[in-house]
């Protein structure tokens, strides 16, 4: 499955990479804005692989409206 991430443009996905890169043990997280929780999946994937603790606090009220049948 392909969940639209904000980390499909270069500058995020630079910006993102950059913290990623910068990330030390107990690092806090917070996101708000989920959606579909597309950057949120990538974040956590990159530090778990980089070995760093972290605590991440996704935040969203889920309430879509004008979300496609296909994302729904």
């Amino acid at each position: 499955m392909n969940v639209p991430t904000l980390t499909d443009s270069q500058t995020y996905q630079e910006i993102i990479d950059k913290v990623i890169e910068l990330a030390q043990d107990d690092i806090i997280i917070v996101e708000i804005g989920v959606f579909l929780g597309g950057t949120t999946c990538y974040i956590a994937s990159k530090l778990a692989e980089k070995g760093v603790r972290y605590t991440y606090i996704a935040i969203d009220n889920f309430k879509f409206t004008n979300i496609s049948h296909e994302h729904n």
